[in-house]
């Protein structure tokens, strides 16, 4: 790109006006970011798995990067061109943070692993008494529906939410909770043994000391997920 600029600057402005540069000028002079640029998009990735994508991050990462190129540009232009480290500097350091600026750019937009947002919150406001606190989600060993609020039990604790039993079990991690009855949502880590009865439905006992209802509708459902 650049020597296609340097290109059409000659072919416009008057012979006297003209860089005459090389075709492969431009090669020369930043071939450097043909090697940089993957090994920055690599170390950016790696920050991303550490979960280091931060201002920090960015400048402990790119920092060495930005180091080379001048140190690369400096000697080249010493031993090529014999011209001064100071020019070079003063010359190259903004282009070669702008050609960093864009590399990371590009990252951002093209190449980094879209962050996956979860859809379940950590944590349930829910009321205890006249307080509302803040439930993590894993202490919730069952759910049960009355009325219009739902109770929520914790090994310790029950809880109640204005909610419907639906709408919560949206909110609640697929791989661990699962509805045992039209009433009833279970936590199926804190199931302690299923008891079946003749009819087809059930009774699961959980550790907090709760016994919940199974029904018939899903019960197949529930000895699967707790065989699995």
């Amino acid at each position: 790109m650049l020597s296609c600029i340097s290109w059409v600057h000659d072919l416009i402005v008057a012979e006297h006006d003209r860089i005459d540069d090389p075709i492969w000028w431009s090669l020369q002079e930043w071939c450097l970011w043909y090697l940089l640029t993957p090994i920055t998009f690599a170390l950016l990735d790696k920050l991303q798995q550490l979960n280091l994508v931060n201002r920090k991050g960015y400048f402990t990462t790119l920092l060495p990067m930005y180091c080379t190129a001048m140190v690369y540009q400096a000697i080249f232009d010493v031993f090529v061109y014999q011209d001064p480290i100071l020019g070079t500097l003063v010359y190259f350091a903004p282009s070669h943070l702008l050609i960093l600026y864009i590399s990371t750019l590009l990252w951002h937009k093209l190449w980094k692993t879209p962050e996956k947002v979860s859809s379940h919150p950590a944590m349930l406001l829910v009321d205890q008494g006249k307080h509302k606190t803040l439930l993590p989600m894993h202490d919730i060993v069952s759910l049960s529906a009355a009325s219009n609020y739902v109770e929520i039990h914790s090994p310790s604790n029950t809880y109640i939410k204005r909610a419907t039993l639906k709408d919560l079990m949206q909110k609640l991690p697929p791989n661990l909770y699962i509805q045992c009855h039209r009433s009833h949502i279970i936590n199926l880590s804190c199931i302690k043994h299923i008891e079946r009865k003749p009819s087809g439905s059930g009774l699961i006992h959980l550790n907090n000391g709760h016994v919940v209802p199974l029904s018939k509708r899903y019960y197949s459902d529930v000895r699967s997920l707790c065989a699995g």
